[in-house]
């Protein structure tokens, strides 16, 4: 078992049509979703704090 958290999100088909096609590329190719998610949130997160430290 893990213990992350575990949640359940829903993409709009556009949104969704972007993962898949990430998904096709070198870097994703083979890996799970959850990697994909996971890598996405995190480069969201990290580029929130550096615009909050901007002003």
């Amino acid at each position: 078992m893990t213990d992350m958290k575990r949640i359940t999100i829903s993409f709009p088909d556009d949104i969704g049509a972007q993962l898949e096609e990430l998904k096709k590329t070198d870097r994703f190719a083979g890996r799970p979703y959850s990697e994909l998610i996971r890598y996405l949130v995190t480069l969201g997160i990290q580029s929130t704090n550096r615009k909050s430290r901007a002003n």
